[in-house]
């Protein structure tokens, strides 16, 4: 199974996580190094070769096990063709 990497940060925290779903609404990230608190805003560094890396912003929405989930904020035209492009790589 191929894993996408993602590096967040929120607030002063930084970490790692692997990257389990992507939609324009949001990204739901598995294996994270550590989990904002929910409401806290985070920026995501995507990486999804080989396609170029984008930042998103957005706000944590729940947490998992292991991970949490984000919903983007605003209208952004390059993370839209971002997601639609990753879409086509798997």
């Amino acid at each position: 199974m191929v894993q996408f990497r993602v590096h967040f940060r929120s607030g002063v925290f930084e970490g790692r996580g692997s990257l389990a779903d992507l939609s324009i609404q949001g990204a739901r990230l598995e294996e994270a190094s550590t989990q904002p608190q929910i409401g806290a805003e985070v920026e995501l560094e995507i990486e999804l070769p080989p396609l170029p890396r984008i930042t998103a912003k957005g706000v944590v929405q729940r947490r998992t096990w292991d991970g949490f989930a984000v919903a983007f904020q605003g209208d952004d035209p390059e993370l839209a063709r971002f997601v639609e492009d990753a879409a086509s790589l798997v």
